[in-house]
């Protein structure tokens, strides 16, 4: 396989688990998910995962849920007693979970805003 070969396999792989991350998420009602392409500014991150939850419960049961959807293990978690965020580390893709008010005060997509990736 040549590098280019590679990449493509690569790139369509991570495709795939991120349509899954979000396949999740639409499940559990998570609201206004949104994927982001961060490969320029984090390093191993490539991709940011960030959805919004009503409440403890769903913010649990979402991250529970995104911790099982994938072929791999999480590297690490944050926040899993946190009532207002919580952090799935896939090393390349990060999974950020959060309440309506953390999303709102710490503004993570306003951080990344214009590397949103479509997901068909």
């Amino acid at each position: 396989m040549t590098k280019t070969q590679e990449r493509l396999h690569t790139d369509t792989q991570m495709l795939e688990r991120l349509s899954k991350i979000a396949k999740t998420i639409d499940e559990l009602k998570g609201q206004e998910t949104v994927v982001l392409n961060v490969q320029e500014f984090l390093i191993p991150t490539s991709y940011m995962v960030i959805t919004s939850a009503n409440n403890s419960k769903q913010l649990r049961g979402i991250r529970e849920a995104v911790e099982h959807c994938l072929d791999i293990k999480a590297l690490q978690y944050e926040g899993q007693d946190s009532q207002q965020w919580t952090v799935v580390d896939f090393g390349s893709i990060i999974v950020h979970v959060m309440s309506e008010e953390a999303r709102s005060f710490y503004e993570l997509d306003e951080l990344w805003e214009g590397n949103a990736v479509e997901l068909s």
